[in-house]
C-alpha cells in the first residue's frame, strides 16, 4: 500500500508519526477483535454441537448427521470456513477448553484469559500436539 517515500521534516514529522501509530494501533485492535470473534463463534459451535451429540440416540450415527447438517446449513447461509473437518475441529477445540464453560458468560472469561491474542491457527496446531500427546482423546 505503500506509495511514495517522503521526507518530513520538524512538525510534519512528529505529526504523521503520531498519524501511522494511530492507523497501527487501530489495525492491531481489529485484527483481536475479529480473531477473538472467530475464536470465540468457533469454541460456541463446537459446545452446541457437543451438546446435541449428547442428546442423540445412537452416539456415532447421530453425530456424524449433526456434523452433516451443521456444515451444510452454515455453508448455505455464510459460505466457506464451514466444511464437515471444521465443525469437527470447532467440537474438539471445545472438548480441548470446555473449562470455560464454568464461568458466567465464555466472553467474560475470553477477555480474561490468553486464548482470544492467539489466532484460529494457533489453536488448530495445539490441538494436533495434543491429540499425538493424548491419542486416547
Amino acid at each position: 500500500m505503500k506509495q511514495m517515500e517522503h521526507s518530513y521534516k520538524g512538525e510534519e514529522k512528529f505529526l504523521v508519526n503520531d498519524l501511522k501509530t494511530i492507523v497501527s494501533k487501530a489495525r492491531s485492535k481489529a485484527f483481536a477483535a475479529v480473531n477473538y470473534s472467530l475464536v470465540e463463534r468457533n469454541w460456541r459451535i463446537g459446545k452446541r454441537i457437543v451438546e446435541e451429540e449428547q442428546n442423540g440416540a445412537s452416539r456415532a450415527e447421530y453425530g456424524k448427521h449433526i456434523i452433516e447438517v451443521a456444515s451444510a446449513a452454515l455453508t448455505e447461509e455464510f459460505g466457506k470456513g464451514f466444511s464437515e473437518t471444521n465443525i469437527i475441529n470447532f467440537k474438539k477445540f471445545f472438548l480441548l477448553f470446555k473449562e470455560l464453560e464454568i464461568h458466567q458468560t465464555v466472553s467474560e472469561e475470553f477477555r480474561k484469559q490468553v486464548l482470544h491474542l492467539l489466532p484460529w491457527s494457533h489453536y488448530e496446531r495445539q490441538k494436533e500436539l495434543y491429540l499425538m500427546a493424548h491419542p486416547d482423546k
